[in-house]
């Protein structure tokens, strides 16, 4: 059946359907609370609806709008008060703060702090930014003394005219207090040589990123895609920024905000593989690098120059867009997509960077421990080899047994 009962809200009277369902009335009773202007708020003076003779005291019902009234009431008046602040200074109002909320509505515990009182970008309000949130913050790096910045400049040959420097006890990768670039060993380890090379500073300009938020297998990508044009061209062709970001696409790393990896835009059209499945454990392994004279080469002019940049950020959504190649970049992928190596380990050797110039001539210490490395890697391979043998031989052997 259908009821139709009215009640008094602020000097106008309010008449609207509700159905009740005579099997169970006390529990389906549906009663739609609609002011004139079409805003979903039943206002009755601060006190729940009386609905006289209509539901008695006695009934479920009449407890449980009770109860729902004392729920909502708090928010309804907020909503009032905001609305009417609104009508009031004609759509140019402030924001309501945390104090002038009822209390119940604000989500601020004891002792928190308030809008004014929390760390903000632009000074004037609360904005929280995305480096709030990056996984940088919670790495202080492991080289604390001279020794671990001479392993560094032993190892990736870094010229003794660019100033390493420690990282202070307190201070992160993606927050120098001078000014200065934070570069990971990792990202040493994928190939990066000083000076940085015009593709590479361009690319982190394009980004909006600093060295340190590509991650390694990125760099691998970079570096090897760098090489790659050259050996294909017989060091004509230097890769363009339009051509890899034509292949890869810049994803920031769900595990890791503020690290950055290059995906492959579409099956099949990844230049680089086998890059390590996990890199862990060097997110902890970085020194600072002051100064300028690592960013660009000798034979760079003044009006082509692309600096690095300094301050870790964040790529703009147009950035992130796929380029668009004429005929010749087209060729260019094709041609490397074709070609019968794409190993990572093959484009970023120290005897082939410097080939090309993407490197310094290594030193006998670099060749000694490339070749110690290559023998280890090769013992690796052989253990894991006679490991799966054995492993094999011993799931037949049961099955021998069973046979005889």
């Amino acid at each position: 059946m259908v009821m139709k009962p009215s009640w008094q809200t602020k000097g106008r009277t309010s008449s609207v359907p509700w159905t009740v369902a005579t099997s169970d009335a006390p529990y389906s009773v549906v009663v739609p609370l609609w002011t004139t202007d079409g805003i979903p708020i039943a206002e009755s003076e601060g006190r729940p609806i009386n609905f006289g003779d209509l539901i008695p005291s006695s009934c479920v019902l009449h407890c449980l709008s009770e109860e729902l009234f004392t729920l909502v009431s708090p928010t309804l008046n907020a909503w009032r008060e905001v609305r009417e602040l609104m009508v009031s200074e004609g759509g140019s109002w402030t924001s309501v703060r945390f104090e002038n909320l009822p209390e119940g509505l604000s989500d601020r515990d004891e002792g928190s702090r308030s809008l004014e009182e929390t760390p903000s970008v632009s000074g004037s309000s609360k904005a929280v930014g995305p480096e709030d949130s990056w996984t940088a913050r919670s790495y202080l790096s492991k080289v604390v003394d001279s020794d671990g910045l001479d392993r560094y400049r032993r190892k990736y040959q870094i010229p003794e005219d660019v100033i390493l420097r420690i990282p202070e006890s307190d201070e992160v990768a993606c927050s120098s207090r001078y000014g200065d670039v934070a570069f990971y060993e990792a990202n040493f380890n994928a190939g990066i040589r000083f000076p940085m090379q015009p593709l590479m500073r361009e690319l982190l300009d394009r980004l909006n990123l600093s060295p340190g938020q590509l991650a390694p297998n990125a760099w691998r990508t970079v570096v090897g895609s760098m090489v790659m044009w050259k050996v294909l061209s017989d060091g004509k062709d230097d890769l363009t920024i339009d051509e890899l970001l034509f292949c890869y696409k810049p994803c920031q790393i769900p595990a890791s905000p503020g690290f950055w990896s290059l995906n492959m835009r579409q099956r099949g059209l990844k230049l680089i593989v086998r890059t390590p499945s996990s890199n862990r454990e060097w997110k902890d392994n970085y020194a600072f690098v002051c100064g300028d004279n690592w960013e660009s080469l000798q034979c760079e002019k003044d009006d082509n120059f692309i600096p690095v940049r300094l301050e870790w950020g964040v790529p703009s959504s147009s950035a992130l867009k796929r380029p668009k190649l004429n005929l010749d970049g087209h060729n260019r992928v094709l041609r490397a997509l074709h070609h019968n190596e794409h190993h990572f380990k093959h484009f970023i050797r120290p005897e082939l960077l410097a080939l090309y110039s993407f490197g310094p001539e290594p030193s006998e210490a670099v060749l000694s421990l490339q070749e110690i490395n290559q023998k280890r890697m090769a013992t690796a391979k052989l253990n894991r080899k006679k490991l799966r043998k054995m492993m094999s031989q011993q799931e037949e052997a049961p099955l021998m047994m069973s046979q005889h």
